[in-house]
């Protein structure tokens, strides 16, 4: 799985203050379905604990 800043993908917005640009991820899922699960396990992990949420 991999994961990229969004900010990459917003062509011709570098001097523009657009605090959007900095807020998204992109992922792509073009993988094996056990790898992206994993990958997409371990990244909701990692939200949950930057915003403590427990998930029964």
């Amino acid at each position: 799985m991999l994961v990229i800043s969004g900010h990459h993908f917003f062509f011709g917005l570098e001097d523009t203050e657009w605090s959007h640009r900095d807020e998204c991820l992109r992922i792509s899922y073009t993988t094996d379905p056990d790898v992206l699960q994993r990958g997409l396990k371990i990244l909701g992990e990692e939200i949950n604990s930057l915003y403590q949420v427990t998930v029964p």
